[in-house]
């Protein structure tokens, strides 16, 4: 949808997109689906990547979490893959957040809160972003802890001129029943 025309993506989250508006996306969905394999959704993620790394795959569309894939296989960025911006966002940064939940009516909810409230301690979160080659949500954490590409996505998230948008996985552009509901359509 950001490819297409951000104001729609922003209409859609917002419940204001029309039917025009979502036919468009929908059009230009079903031309891009005509490059990806055609057993996609048979395909976990790391599936895909996998044929991505055998060469049956040319590209695949993933966000930065790819990044510790490569690296745990040996792959070396700039050398053995590269990344780029999806068509027509190159001025767009959308945003993927880890949620970390503790249901209220588990067993050991003190625990899951403890267990919370210590993964949100900064240092933590500079160990936590190296090992999965992730941005850290405090902007005062050092950027020497970044990779390459890490330290390049850091870049265009603290970049003024790029416009940060949040994504539809994990909850955060939309209520988790509206997300369930997407993710269940055979498109």
């Amino acid at each position: 949808m950001i490819g297409t025309d951000p104001q729609i993506y922003e209409d859609f989250i917002n419940g204001k997109a029309t039917v025009e508006q979502v036919e468009l996306v929908l059009e230009r969905f079903s031309e891009f689906m005509k490059y990806v394999a055609p057993d996609h959704s048979a395909r976990l993620w790391y599936e895909s990547a996998g044929r991505l790394v055998a060469g049956d795959y040319a590209m695949y569309l993933q966000g930065s979490w790819m990044q510790a894939y490569f690296t745990s296989l040996g792959w070396e960025y700039g050398v053995d893959y590269g990344a780029f911006s999806a068509p027509g966002t190159s001025d767009y940064f959308g945003v993927s957040i880890d949620g970390f939940v503790v249901p209220a009516r588990s067993r050991g909810v003190e625990n899951g809160v403890r267990w919370a409230y210590m993964i949100t301690d900064p240092k933590l979160q500079i160990e936590f972003s190296k090992a999965k080659e992730s941005i850290s949500p405090y902007s005062d954490t050092p950027p020497d802890i970044y990779d390459e590409l890490s330290y390049l996505f850091y870049q265009q998230l603290h970049d003024e001129n790029i416009k940060i948008y949040p994504s539809c996985a994990h909850g955060t552009a939309l209520p988790w029943m509206a997300t369930t509901d997407l993710h269940s359509r055979n498109l």
